[in-house]
């Protein structure tokens, strides 16, 4: 997936799901950890120095691509489960928040043909059935289109 297109399918996914377990986020809170979604919706691509996140930190983007390529490490469950953990670990929510938006880009990256190291080491790369070329027209319907609906539902205007 594309940039927007990660921040697009992870904010409205995050959003859906907040619905669906019944969770009600006072607005305060909910323009704190935004953010914090949006920025761990980059951090899997930090191991490609040409990705928006890349660019920014590349002293660190280039050790962590020429260690372990790009959609290894970072695309795992190692990684977002790792972060999701030391949140609840430490009582921690910037690194829960961080943990869960990296979750949001790799379930986006689950739509690519490409697929994710889900279980890295193990080099196996999984995707769904129904799969979309990264930055093609139904990626951009696709992720765009959840967006939306996750703000419906999370507004009140959707109700499941």
């Amino acid at each position: 997936m594309m940039f927007a297109n990660h921040q697009a399918f992870g904010l409205g996914a995050g959003l859906a799901m907040y619905d669906y377990f019944g969770t009600t986020i006072p607005t305060l809170e909910l323009l704190i950890i935004t953010p914090l979604i949006m920025l761990g919706i980059l951090l899997p691509d930090i191991d490609t120095p040409t990705s928006v996140l890349g660019r920014k930190v590349p002293f660190i983007s280039y050790p962590i691509g020429g260690l372990f390529g790009h959609r290894s490490i970072t695309h795992s469950a190692l990684f977002c489960g790792g972060l999701m953990y030391y949140g609840f670990s430490l009582n921690s929510p910037v690194f829960f928040w961080l943990g869960f938006g990296a979750f949001m880009h790799i379930l986006g990256d689950f739509f690519t043909p490409s697929g994710v190291p889900v279980f890295w080491p193990i080099p196996k790369r999984f995707s769904f059935f129904v799969t979309f070329a990264t930055g093609g027209f139904v990626e951009y319907i696709f992720a765009w289109g959840v967006f939306f609906v996750g703000v419906a539902i999370a507004s009140g205007f959707l109700v499941f």
